[in-house]
């Protein structure tokens, strides 16, 4: 899809979308402010004992860190959990979570949970349940001897630290002596002092590897959870959020509604259907309900919709060069979408504008030229083209004509009715006799504008096509499908017809373009206008006659007055 159609789409549902967005965030909204508070609680812990090595090893970091990977899913376990909930006499545990931290060998338990003191508590006794889960767990059974290895440990510590303090007075003492016998002594007595130091530190390193205390594959409690923080519930992320869904949801639905719905409703959705070129659209008008309230170019020249004519008649004069003289077939995709009052009132406004036009009503099936402007049906074209095909040898063409044609209102304007269709054969349009006679009347009218049938009901409209100069479409908005338009198209290019573009019928004011309401401002301020003498000759200058020697007479074959109407 072009980009321009997405716009398109934009402007034509932004209510549904705003509306989706709405509803969507409020209702999002609403939902936030009824979830309780979260609060978190976290604890750490530390596998190894790199950071109480003076002298760590890459090993220490390392391998630590690979069994916290290994430890952290054991606190999620059902073991873990269990004996959690028995320990804090809970019957169930808040959500938690347990991961090995990736910047050295710790484990992170992050406890979440509407009440801050159950959430720390849950976070420290998960921690302490993971250490009891290491080889160097303390041993219930054991507790008098890890006393008293606590104890030999205190005893050690103290030796060591006494044992030091001797070692530095010995040396302040060695550096104020001056005997050599002095020296001597003092340097074998710290000699002495720093070889039982090595000793007293050898069996304290003993007791710590005995207790744990050094080992790589123990799990201390680096950090507890000492206070529950309130989490931030992101309520007014989770509405823009929310909300920006609704607005993809609600695109997407209208996109999916502009797709299904394959109807051509304004002329700018003629060029993305086929290669016709969009003419001037045609707004809806109400009438009083008579066929001849229909020729609007007539009963209301100054209305919108008459100046809509005649627009879409200067653009059928710009694409035939400004010829001042050609046939043009005017049809439609299916019956009722309005192009028998297309024909009419451009026939008129060609006539206004000082053409001798000609108006045949071609559709021999569903006659309405003579209902239109209250003419007699019969005799008309039917019976021309029976005349001539029973009688192939009348060579007058012109005497037949001038018995059939009928006046208009339009003085310019003469009407060639569809005559007695009971007694004429349908192939007749497509043939050479109906070149003949439309031969004759191009040579004498500016414009011959043929009324035909619908292409897809029946076959005379392509067949009428190949005997004109030019051929228009009229649809429906919003009623004539894409599908429908391809079909059309595709039917008259196979015959060669030179199909000049599409108006649409019935559009909606809003899609009928800047035309239509540039043209109602400025009728609008006029009318407030007095009318003087220079509204007159505007007026008069719009309807100047071409300077043509065959348009001195507003007709070019006068009608027998019997046939005038």
């Amino acid at each position: 899809m072009e980009l321009e159609r997405l716009f398109v789409v934009l402007r034509k549902w932004w209510w549904f979308m705003l509306l989706a967005m709405i509803v969507a965030g409020v209702s999002s909204f609403l939902a936030v402010r009824r979830q309780p508070i979260n609060y978190q609680a976290r604890a750490v812990l530390m596998v190894g004992n790199a950071l109480n090595n003076p002298t760590p090893t890459g090993n220490d970091f390392s391998l630590p860190q690979q069994l916290a990977a290994l430890y952290a899913p054991i606190a999620e376990s059902a073991a873990v959990r269990e004996r959690t909930q028995e320990v804090l006499g809970l019957s169930f545990l808040p959500g938690y979570s347990a991961r090995a931290m990736t910047n050295g060998p710790f484990i992170e338990i992050i406890v979440t949970d509407t009440n801050p003191e159950r959430a720390k508590a849950v976070a420290n006794e998960l921690a302490n349940q993971l250490i009891l889960q290491s080889p160097t767990a303390p041993n219930p059974d054991d507790v008098k001897q890890a006393e008293f290895v606590a104890s030999q440990l205190a005893d050690l510590q103290a030796s060591i630290e006494e044992t030091q303090a001797e070692i530095l007075a010995k040396e302040n003492e060695l550096q104020s002596v001056t005997s050599a016998r002095d020296i001597a002594t003092l340097e074998g007595e710290i000699e002495a002092l720093r070889s039982k130091l090595r000793s007293t530190r050898a069996i304290y390193a003993d007791y710590l590897v005995g207790v744990g205390g050094g080992s790589v594959n123990s799990i201390t409690l680096f950090s507890a959870a000492n206070a529950a923080i309130r989490v931030g519930s992101g309520s007014m992320t989770t509405v823009l959020v929310v909300a920006a869904i609704g607005f993809m949801l609600a695109f997407g639905a209208a996109y999916m509604l502009e797709y299904l719905d394959d109807t051509i409703k304004k002329p700018d959705d003629i060029k993305w259907t086929s290669n016709l070129q969009a003419l001037p659209g045609i707004g809806r008008f109400e009438t009083d309900g008579s066929d001849h309230s229909k020729l609007i170019t007539l009963t209301q020249p100054r209305s919108p919709n008459a100046e809509s004519y005649r627009a879409l008649r200067t653009n059928i004069k710009a694409a035939v060069e400004d010829h001042l003289s050609g046939t043009l077939l005017v049809t439609s995709a299916r019956p009722g979408e309005g192009k028998s009052v297309t024909s009419a009132n451009l026939a008129i406004a060609m006539a206004q504008q000082g053409h001798n036009v000609l108006l045949i009503d071609g559709d021999l099936r569903r006659p309405m030229q003579h209902h239109l402007f209250d003419l007699r049906r019969e005799p008309g074209l039917a019976d021309l083209l029976h005349e001539l095909n029973v009688n192939d040898h009348i060579k007058d063409i012109e005497g037949l004509l001038k018995g059939v044609l009928q006046r208009t209102p339009e003085r310019r304007l003469v009407v060639l009715t569809c005559g007695s269709i009971k007694q004429v054969a349908f192939e007749l349009l497509s043939s050479e006799i109906m070149h003949k006679i439309l031969d004759a009347l191009s040579n004498r009218f500016d414009f011959v504008i043929l009324d035909s049938p619908p292409v897809l009901a029946v076959s005379d409209a392509v067949g009428l096509s190949t005997q004109v100069d030019y051929v228009i479409i009229v649809g429906e908005a919003h009623k004539l499908r894409r599908k429908e338009l391809r079909e059309v198209e595709s039917r008259l290019r196979e015959a060669n017809a030179n199909v000049i573009g599409i108006t649409l019928n019935r559009v909606k004011r809003q899609n009928t373009g800047f035309y239509y309401t540039y043209y109602r401002e400025y009728v609008e301020e006029d009318n407030e206008k007095p009318k003087d003498g220079r509204n007159k000759k505007a007026k008069s200058a719009v309807s100047e006659k071409p300077k043509d020697a065959r348009q001195s007479d507003p007709l070019t074959i006068e009608p027998q007055p019997e046939n005038l109407s």
